[in-house]
């Protein structure tokens, strides 16, 4: 496994490194102190988990996740400043699939990222089979989404929202469920949950009030309609909303 260390303190690196050196023993630690050389870390060596201590002098916590899900849909964690609840929840919105806040236990940290690992490779069943909808098909082991044979573009949390949606077809989603599932209970859900559908729906070219994909149940959560009998749907539930 390649792991990158990116603008994370140099001794606390070595605390980290060995510590999931511990855990897998064939572990490979990348570190990069500043932004630039984050960056050319993750396009040239495709690491596995990539942490991220996202306050580089050379380059802000927004630029530094939006490039680096541009670069790479490895698992990411963020360190989020002690006591910013904030900027979490920022990194989460950008594309960061879970953070931990420093100083942190790096036991701790380890744990996490087994978890995120976990979670990412398969959401509650661990299904691989295909998801398929009409025009539109997820495929868990390739973590590719396809709408009428073209290929979306979609953050790996993103990618998890709509999988776990689909593999919920016909049933509501809620606020409560995509926060445990996806980000493990440590976040904010319903406003994080609200910004991820808005992301999908651009993508998927759906829209909250003709929804052809993802219906919105007013103060609960969300529903996976498809593309089938959607103004029915949309009439059944008539108090929609972003």
């Amino acid at each position: 496994m390649q792991l990158l260390l990116g603008g994370i303190n140099p001794q606390i690196s070595d605390m980290i490194a060995l510590a999931f050196g511990l855990r897998w023993p064939d572990a490979v630690t990348m570190t990069a102190v500043d932004g630039v050389g984050t960056m050319e870390l993750i396009a040239e060596q495709h690491p596995d988990v990539i942490i991220l201590d996202p306050h580089f002098a050379d380059m802000s916590m927004v630029s530094a996740i939006q490039q680096a899900r541009q670069l790479s849909d490895a698992p990411l964690l963020v360190v989020a400043r002690e006591g910013d609840e904030l900027e979490a929840v920022k990194a989460l919105e950008l594309g960061a699939d879970d953070y931990i806040r420093a100083p942190n236990n790096y036991v701790e940290l380890v744990a996490r990222v087994v978890a995120l690992m976990r979670r990412i490779n398969g959401i509650e069943s661990g299904s691989q089979a295909p998801l398929v909808a009409g025009r539109l098909m997820v495929n868990p082991a390739t973590y590719e989404v396809f709408l009428d044979n073209r290929l979306l573009e979609l953050t790996s949390t993103e990618f998890r929202l709509l999988q776990l949606l689909m593999s919920h077809r016909g049933a509501v989603v809620t606020y409560g469920l995509a926060e445990q599932v996806i980000w493990n209970g440590n976040a904010n859900a319903s406003e994080l949950v609200k910004k991820c559908i808005m992301r999908l729906r651009r993508k998927l070219g759906d829209s909250s009030d003709r929804p052809t994909w993802i219906m919105n149940v007013h103060g609960v959560g969300y529903r996976f309609i498809g593309a089938a009998r959607a103004e029915e749907e949309a009439a059944r539930f008539s108090r929609t909303g972003s």
